[in-house]
């Protein structure tokens, strides 16, 4: 083989090299996954909840199905906790304890 072929063959190898390289170092992760602590959102595996950044999320997902895996204290939150749902229509996370809860008053708010 000609020195220019075998340098360019280098070359390329080198390349795809340093691409897999950095392929293989990337995190391959759902979308969805960082969101809640595990499952599908199927009713046969149901997104796991595990703390409040993922009680929150449910709030996005409200057609699928949700499971409470851990105790949620939601006493370190910066402000009022948002309930999730309607009276019509309210969330039911399953077993498990979400205390310390502050829900804005519904001092003022009409009752429509």
């Amino acid at each position: 083989m000609s020195k220019r072929f075998t340098k360019i063959v280098s070359t390329n190898l080198a390349f795809l090299l340093v691409i897999f390289t950095l392929l293989h170092q990337l995190p391959i992760v759902e979308a969805q996954s960082a969101e809640f602590a595990g499952g599908s959102g199927d009713p046969n595996d149901p997104y796991l909840i595990k703390t409040a950044e993922q009680l929150d999320n449910v709030r996005n997902y409200l057609d699928r199905h949700f499971k409470l895996a851990a105790n949620i204290d939601l006493s370190d939150l910066e402000s009022e906790w948002v309930p999730i749902g309607s009276q019509s229509a309210p969330c039911a996370p399953g077993m498990g304890v979400i205390y310390r809860v502050k829900v804005p008053s519904c001092e003022g708010r009409s009752s429509s």
